[in-house]
């Protein structure tokens, strides 16, 4: 199979989880969405289709990976998948041109030589005339339409992917001073794990998963289904089912059904509830992110200049990469934080929603006017973990910078309603 994972025109309704990288390079469950599809399709060569603005850190990212290349796709017939698309565990996809729909939208297009060769630059545009009179087909999966679709599916797909996980390591003998709670079979510790007893690990509700070199320090108590990326640090923390912590982050206090995208840092105790984290966020001592309403309605959000009901009965912030909460910072339930914020404490509740690069302190809400002293801070956090910020992701920076001025001039004046503002 040859295969091309592209963004559509959706994907910017993820944001900020979308923002500043391709939709396959998100965590869900134990994995990005991109090794998800690289396993559950088993392509024999494949490329991206993102949006213009990312193209560069795409092809940083994957070297040797064709990346927006309209002449790769022109070569042979080609299964064009949707990124927002969460394939089954084993799907199974006709060789026959046609068109797979999952929940009323296109989830793939498997596409003849003939359709290979229309494609063009402005391919996403215009798929209504690329597939017209291909035969359609109902196909199974879901499909990602709002960012907290990450949080809600995580706790299924963590239960759906731990046979892959518990399989290699079926007999593993159980480290002294582990108290477990539940099967034994549902535990995977990689060899390279460093536990540091005494620690509970409970399976009784889904797997707990603990990938190469992730360490989990005394005190600790882990509850499946939940996943620790690699060389991610749990310290004396309390991880909830649901759970996914990505790569080389620093956890403690307590976490319930969220997902970190990776070198977050949540050192200190305070509550986290059914939340995305982004990368390079940190969470200081006391933050606490509220995931439920005292009347028990769905969770409202506030985006793009709407309230939208989310359908959730719990979910709390979905927060952008570099965006920092100071000590003591309440977040209300359905907050939305854009990418380098830096919210202080105020009065009550920070804003439900504040745009990319903005400040919030006191009750004001300001805008980030010195963009190269924020990108020299994150160059700072970054080498602190042995990480470099990248001339192309210091570009992608710099344009999403430019491209959310108008919402920072809209949001910015408006500050006495944000401070004693609730969710209802």
């Amino acid at each position: 199979m040859r295969l091309c994972i592209y963004e559509d025109a959706h994907v910017e309704k993820l944001e900020p989880i979308t923002l500043t990288r391709p939709l396959v390079q998100v965590w869900l469950g134990t994995s990005t969405l991109l090794d998800k599809f690289l396993k559950r399709l088993a392509p024999t060569c494949w490329g991206l289709w993102v949006r213009p603005q990312l193209r560069a850190y795409a092809q940083e990212m994957f070297p040797g990976v064709p990346v927006n290349e309209t002449a790769w796709l022109r070569q042979e017939a080609t299964f064009l998948v949707n990124a927002r698309w969460l394939p089954p565990a084993n799907p199974c996809l006709p060789d026959e041109p046609h068109v797979g729909v999952c929940s009323d939208q296109i989830a793939y297009m498997r596409l003849s030589q003939k359709h290979s060769d229309r494609l063009h630059a402005d391919m996403v545009d215009r798929f209504e005339d690329l597939i017209a009179g291909l035969p359609q087909r109902p196909v199974a999966g879901s499909m990602l339409r709002y960012p907290w679709d990450i949080v809600s599916l995580n706790e299924t797909v963590l239960a759906e992917e731990a046979p892959l996980w518990v399989r290699t390591n079926p007999d593993a003998c159980l480290p002294s001073g582990i108290h477990l709670v539940g099967n034994p079979g549902k535990l995977y510790l990689d060899p390279t794990v460093s536990l540091e007893p005494p620690v509970t690990v409970n399976t009784c509700a889904g797997p707990v998963i603990l990938d190469r070199h992730a360490q989990v320090q005394a005190f600790s108590r882990l509850e499946g289904p939940c996943y620790i990326g690699p060389h991610s640090v749990v310290l004396g923390a309390r991880i909830r089912r649901g759970t996914t912590i990505g790569p080389g982050c620093r956890i403690g206090g307590e976490v319930e059904g969220s997902v970190f995208q990776g070198w977050a840092n949540k050192y200190h105790d305070g509550f986290i509830g059914h939340s995305w984290i982004g990368e390079w966020v940190n969470i200081a001592a006391g933050v606490q992110i509220s995931d439920l309403r005292h009347d028990y309605n769905t969770v409202p959000v506030h985006r793009f200049g709407q309230r939208q009901d989310s359908g959730l009965l719990k979910l709390g912030a979905i927060i952008g990469d570099h965006t920092k909460l100071g000590l003591g910072v309440l977040v209300n339930t359905g907050s939305i934080f854009g990418i380098f914020c830096n919210v202080l404490p105020g009065p009550s509740y920070a804003p439900n929603y504040i745009p990319s690069f903005c400040r919030y302190w006191r009750g004001e809400l300001r805008a980030c006017q010195d963009l190269n002293a924020l990108l020299e801070v994150a160059k700072k956090v970054m080498y602190r973990r042995q990480q470099t910020l990248s001339p192309a992701l210091m570009d992608t920076y710099r344009a999403i910078y430019i491209g959310t001025a108008a919402e920072r001039l809209n949001y910015a004046p408006i500050v006495s309603k944000w401070v004693l503002r609730a969710t209802a």
